[in-house]
C-alpha cells in the first residue's frame, strides 16, 4: 500500500437566510466565498392586470472581508378592484306616418320625451308633441298621432294645452276598455221540458276602474265574477248583467257596458212516416215513439227515407209553419201532394201545443231512396 502524502479537505457550507423585513448581511471571513441572493417576487401588467411570478438571482463572488450587503424590501404592490353599477340609457325616436283613418294605423310606439307619468289617468300631463302635414296626410313626430281630418298646422302643444278630442284620441291609443261578459250553458232547449240553466257573469277591467256591477237586478259589485243557477225552467227568459266603469281623470264620463242573454225554449216539431191517419190529440209519448222530433229555432226539416223503408205509409210533417213549402229530392215542389190541417197535441208537461200537420194525401210506397224538405 502506498503512503498518503497529503489530505485536502474541501467543504461547502450552505447557509440559508430568510429575511422578510429587510436588513444587512455582513461578511467577516476573507476566505473564498460565493454569496447567492435569490429574490422571489411578482409583476403585474398595468393593461391586462395579469400577475406573473418572477425570481431574481444576485451572485456575489468572493467578497472581501468585512463586506456589508444591504437587503431592502420594497412595499408590496396593492391591486385594488372596484365594482360599479353601469346604467345604459336607450333613447328611441320614432315617426309614425298616417295615410288613412286612425283606426287603420295604430302603432304601439311612444316618444321618449313622454315621461313615465304619462299613463291613462294623467294623459294631459308631461306631454310635448309637434304636429304637421305632408300632402294632406297627418304626420306625428315621436309616435303619437291624433285624428283631425289631416288638417294640422305646425303647432306645438304642451301639457294641458291638448283639446278634449285630442286627449280622447291619445287615450284611445293606449287605453284598453274593460268589459263585462255574460254566458249561458245551454242552447235550443225544448219548450215545457224542465231544464236547469246556469248563467255565468264576469268583468275584465283592463285599464278601467269598476264602478258598479249588477246581475238580474242584484248588486254584485263586490264580487263581479260568478254564476247563477235557475232550476226547472220550461220557457223563454232573459237575464241582464250591467257593468258601469268609473270616469277617468281626463274627464271622460262613466261608461255603461250592458250585457244580456236570452234562453229561448223552442217548440218541438215532428216528422217521419206512419200508418196513423192523423195525430190530432196525440200525447207526448205517442208522438216521440212514432215520429222523429226536431227542436230548433227554424221550421226547416229534411226527411231522408232509404230505399225499401216506405210501404203503404203516410209521410208526415208536424210543423210550426202555417204556410210551408215542401220540396222532394228531384227537386220538385210537391206541396200539393200534402194535406194541411191544424191539430192539437200535448207538450211534455201535458199542456196543449198547436201544430200544422202536413200529411201525404194517401199512403206511399217507394222502392228507391227519397227525401223531402219542408220550410
Amino acid at each position: 500500500m502506498g503512503s498518503i502524502t497529503e489530505i485536502v479537505e474541501e467543504s461547502k457550507v450552505l447557509l440559508e437566510i430568510i429575511e422578510s423585513g429587510g436588513g444587512q448581511i455582513e461578511i467577516i471571513d476573507n476566505n473564498s466565498t460565493q454569496l447567492e441572493i435569490v429574490e422571489s417576487e411578482s409583476s403585474i401588467d398595468s393593461t391586462t392586470l395579469d400577475i406573473t411570478p418572477q425570481i431574481n438571482t444576485v451572485i456575489v463572488d468572493s467578497p472581501s472581508e468585512n463586506t456589508i450587503i444591504d437587503i431592502l424590501i420594497n412595499d408590496p404592490v396593492v391591486v385594488e378592484t372596484f365594482t360599479t353599477d353601469n346604467v345604459i340609457e336607450i333613447v328611441e325616436d320614432q315617426v309614425v306616418y298616417q295615410t288613412g283613418s286612425i283606426v287603420n294605423n295604430i302603432f304601439n310606439s311612444f316618444p321618449t320625451n313622454i315621461t313615465q307619468s304619462f299613463i291613462t289617468e294623467s294623459i294631459t300631463q308631461s306631454i310635448s308633441q309637434s304636429f304637421t302635414t305632408v300632402n294632406g296626410d297627418t304626420v306625428f313626430e315621436g309616435g303619437i298621432f291624433v285624428e283631425s281630418g289631416g288638417l294640422f298646422q305646425n303647432v306645438t302643444q304642451s301639457g294641458n294645452d291638448f283639446t278634449d278630442p285630442q286627449i280622447i284620441a291619445l287615450k284611445n291609443l293606449i287605453f284598453t276598455n274593460g268589459n263585462g261578459s255574460l254566458s249561458v250553458d245551454t242552447s235550443n232547449p225544448e219548450k215545457n221540458v224542465a231544464k236547469n240553466i246556469t248563467f255565468t257573469y264576469s268583468v275584465t277591467l283592463n285599464d278601467d276602474t269598476l264602478s258598479s256591477a249588477e246581475f238580474d237586478g242584484i248588486d254584485v259589485t263586490d264580487n263581479p265574477n260568478g254564476s247563477q243557477l235557475y232550476e226547472d225552467r220550461t220557457s223563454t227568459f232573459t237575464k241582464a248583467f250591467n257593468v258601469t266603469f268609473a270616469p277617468t281623470s281626463t274627464g271622460t264620463d262613466s261608461r255603461l257596458d250592458p250585457n244580456s242573454k236570452t234562453v229561448t225554449f223552442h217548440e218541438p216539431q215532428y216528422f217521419g212516416i206512419d200508418t196513423t191517419e192523423s195525430f190530432e190529440g196525440a200525447n207526448y209519448s205517442d208522438l216521440n215513439s212514432k215520429l222523429s222530433k226536431k227542436v230548433q229555432g227554424s221550421d226547416s226539416i229534411t226527411l231522408n227515407l232509404p230505399a225499401g223503408t216506405v210501404t203503404k205509409k203516410y209521410i208526415y210533417f208536424l210543423s210550426t209553419n202555417p204556410n210551408a213549402t215542401i220540396i222532394d229530392h228531384n227537386p220538385f215542389n210537391v206541396t200539393a201532394d200534402f194535406q194541411k190541417t191544424t191539430i192539437t197535441v200535448k207538450y211534455a208537461n201535458d199542456t196543449n201545443q198547436t201544430l200544422y200537420q202536413y200529411r201525404t194525401l194517401e199512403s206511399k210506397s217507394f222502392a228507391e231512396t227519397i227525401s223531402y224538405n219542408i220550410t
